[in-house]
């Protein structure tokens, strides 16, 4: 089952392009790319360093600890088919940011 989260206002995505936010006990990096949302687990796959302030590169987050860089849009590691970020699913309703929790 799946749970929607509000967690922030869209505005505050919309001005600041990134945010961290909390959800179900887990750290998620929101990013504001091309008029879009994206949501990945705040924690590289590689070395768990934080993702939600790394470099920002179009569709493309830079890991600070390595360099690895994951589309945002897909959580996918540059490259081919290594690491990948946990994705979530994040939706706009109401003026607030939703993220889905599964619950269970």
């Amino acid at each position: 089952m799946v749970d929607w989260v509000s967690v922030l206002p869209l505005e505050t995505l919309r001005q600041q392009g990134r945010a961290l936010v909390r959800v179900g006990g887990r750290e998620v990096a929101l990013f504001w790319v091309e008029g879009i949302i994206h949501a990945l687990e705040d924690a590289c796959p590689h070395a768990g360093a934080s993702l939600a302030f790394s470099t920002l590169e179009g569709h493309w987050v830079r890991c600070q600890a390595h360099g690895l860089r994951f589309d945002v849009r897909t959580g996918q590691m540059a490259g081919g088919k290594g690491l990948c970020a946990r994705r979530f699913d994040v939706r706009e309703r109401a003026g607030l940011v939703e993220v889905a929790f599964r619950l269970g």
